[in-house]
């Protein structure tokens, strides 16, 4: 998606420059000229400005970086575009091999993955390993996919009933009381998919003891904030998420 910014930050940069045009086919849209492809193919105005849809040679969707990140360098940005590129590789030679080799469908799944929103195409993939080879490997990898699905839909569920708060019709204070809501049932939610869920998928676990703490610092309750986000240092103190939430609340 056409941004000033990013157009300025990032592809004056001649190694950024080299690498796009060697790996992608650059298209770009402005939503205001190009209204109908923005909203189909991007999900623009919903997904945000600028926002960059990342897809392999066949057309498979790898990944989308909405915003421009790592102000005032480029380099976290740069860093998706380049790890697209080795997801659609990787994804492509496990199809390669699982069409040869169904017991590679698994890895099909794991590669799958590594994309945001392919959740259920990696649980599809993971029904095309045949009974033979649903070994101990194939349930961890079974856990894993059922458990970022499982995140997803939590995730969503949150974002949907806040984005319907902030549509409605109140006053601020009403709203501010119905968002509150939001969160208290919020914390619940994400309670029960780590009771249920944790240990499946590490990145999700992180993204849920993140999306906790942030919940309880917004609803003022700073302690059990920071009590979650020691937690998640603790277990994951190489994610993102925790970099991400140890950055607001501290």
């Amino acid at each position: 998606m056409w941004c000033k910014r990013l157009e300025a930050a990032a592809f004056t940069v001649p190694e950024i420059q080299a690498y796009i045009n060697e790996n992608y086919v650059p298209v770009w849209v402005d939503d205001k000229r190009d209204a109908r492809f923005a909203g189909s193919v991007l999900g623009l105005p919903d997904k945000g400005y600028p926002n960059a849809a990342l897809y392999a040679p066949g057309g498979e969707y790898l990944d989308r970086i909405v915003g421009f990140i790592g102000n005032p360098r480029p380099d976290e940005w740069f860093g998706r575009v380049k790890s697209a590129v080795e997801t659609g590789k990787a994804l492509a030679g496990a199809r390669k091999a699982a069409e040869a080799d169904a017991t590679k469908w698994k890895d099909v799944a794991m590669a799958l993955l590594e994309i945001e929103g392919r959740e259920e195409d990696a649980l599809k993939a993971m029904d095309k390993v045949p009974a033979e080879a649903k070994d101990e490997a194939y349930a961890t990898a079974l856990k894993r996919c059922r458990a970022r699905a499982k995140w997803v839909d939590v995730k969503k569920g949150i974002d949907d009933a806040v984005a319907a708060n902030r549509k409605s019709e109140g006053t601020a204070e009403e709203k501010r009381a119905a968002l509150n809501g939001i969160y208290a049932g919020a914390i619940t939610e994400v309670d029960d998919f780590l009771r249920d869920h944790k240990g499946g998928c590490a990145r999700s676990d992180a993204r849920a003891l993140a999306q906790k703490a942030r919940f309880l610092y917004q609803l003022d309750r700073k302690k059990e904030a920071r009590a979650v986000a020691a937690i998640l240092l603790n277990e994951y103190p190489d994610s993102q998420e925790t970099d991400n939430l140890l950055r607001g609340i501290r």
